[in-house]
């Protein structure tokens, strides 16, 4: 009986055995994560190991790719004469620090490569022309598409390009904000100074070069084309190295430290600069957010917490009093802008703004967004979505056209072009 037992018992043994060998060995799928997280040992579809491997590779042995983990005070030297920094995420947070070496870094005469989606508006700030006051376009537009296309520009001139992207989630295709630069970026810049490199969709700018001291500037606003999920594909791979043509023959400075969230990039950018004060690059919830166990469980933390104080202040809430009804001004701010530029005789950045509002008007209440070079279909669809005519359209683009290429305007001009907006105002539906 005995025996019988212990012979029953060995083959369990066995069996369990035998059943954790083939879990463990077993070959598994590997589980991608489709966040984009921009680290250059990441084998995600967003990360960014098969273009570090390409640049490592391609280095030569005396100017290897350096990962800069820390501060660029302490880690990119300033005597390393034509050499790059590369920095690819997101956004990218430099304290004042940090900010002014770069800015002597590149003034020596180094290049500086900045693919990211939210410009560092401090940066551009602090190395834009001085005599261009265009901080307040120095914010990025972003059209939402599923699919756009990458294009360079060689003398002005777009050359077409058969490399197209997307933004892919579980083999899914997705709707995407793509970057861009308003034309208002380049039109004060001598084109030596400052110069549009790329496009993407229909002609709007996403990459561009600024000569800054003995230095330059290029920035890329789409980082997406530069992750592994592109890059595996030859028109990727192709696009890529056509970018990076821009570099010196001197080794490569790599950020790997500096990344921030889209989200704290454009809270930096913000007017109140809330995030300057208290934000670290390297905080724990920088950490947290970027393990996805760690951030589940961190959302869910946070849910908890808001049905919490909701069922508990359902019960104990005091009668809410009733507040004064919110008073729309924007009407006052309109005005007082107006009598800003007027105060100051630039007429032509007034005309520029009301075209802006315009372009605005038509957007969020019929859901029309206007081309820059619009054809005659798209007139007559804006004609009978506001109910005007398409001759009160094409008199307003044609002030508009006029006076954008104009370096100044007189009142006259301004008053003629306020007159045709006026009446699209009181004619539309």
């Amino acid at each position: 009986m005995n025996n019988q037992r212990n012979f029953y018992i060995v083959i369990g043994i066995v069996a369990v055995g035998l059943m954790a060998a083939f879990i463990a060995f077993w070959p598994r799928q590997k589980n991608y994560s489709w966040r984009e997280r921009y680290s250059l040992e990441s084998e995600d579809p967003y990360g960014l190991k098969l273009l570090y491997e390409t640049l490592d590779r391609s280095a030569s042995s005396t100017n290897p790719v350096r990962v800069i983990n820390d501060t660029l005070a302490d880690n990119l030297p300033l005597d390393s004469l034509g050499s790059n920094y590369l920095f690819i995420g997101e956004g990218i947070y430099l304290d004042s620090l940090d900010q002014a070496h770069l800015q002597s870094y590149i003034q020596k005469g180094n290049t500086a490569f900045l693919i990211l989606r939210i410009l560092p508006e401090d940066l551009l700030d602090a190395v834009y022309p001085e005599d261009c006051a265009a901080s307040e376009w120095f914010s990025t537009y972003e059209d939402r598409d599923t699919l756009v296309k990458l294009s360079f520009l060689q003398n002005g001139e777009v050359q077409n390009s058969d490399y197209s992207i997307s933004q892919v989630r579980k083999k899914e295709v997705i709707y995407r904000d793509w970057a861009y630069l308003d034309d208002y970026f380049f039109y004060c810049a001598a084109e030596d100074t400052l110069s549009a490199r790329g496009t993407l969709g229909e002609g709007r700018i996403n990459f561009f070069r600024l000569q800054y001291g003995d230095g330059s500037i290029y920035i890329h606003l789409t980082p997406l084309a530069f992750t592994n999920y592109q890059f595996v594909k030859p028109s990727g791979r192709d696009y890529v190295a056509t970018v990076f043509e821009q570099l010196s023959d001197g080794p490569i400075y790599w950020d790997d430290y500096n990344q921030i969230s889209d989200a704290l990039a454009r809270g930096l950018n913000s007017p109140s600069g809330g995030y300057r004060k208290t934000f670290d690059s390297q905080g724990p919830l920088q950490y947290i957010l970027s393990q996805p166990a760690l951030a589940w469980a961190w959302y869910l933390t946070l849910a908890a917490a808001a049905l919490f104080l909701l069922f508990r202040a359902k019960r104990r809430q005091r009668i809410i009093p009733v507040l004064a009804e919110n008073k729309n001004n924007s009407l006052e701010f309109i005005q007082m802008i107006s009598q800003l530029y007027l105060s100051q005789n630039d007429h032509r950045k007034l005309a520029l703004q009301k075209m802006r509002l315009w372009r605005n008007h038509l957007r969020d209440r019929y859901q029309f967004h206007l081309k820059d070079q619009p054809e005659a279909e798209d007139l007559e669809n804006l004609a009978a979505k506001t109910g005007t005519s398409i001759e009160l359209i094409e008199q307003i683009l044609a002030n508009y056209k006029s006076i954008y290429r104009s370096l100044q305007i007189k009142e006259a001009k301004l008053r003629d072009f306020h007159e045709v907006l006026n009446t699209f105002y009181q004619t539309s539906k």
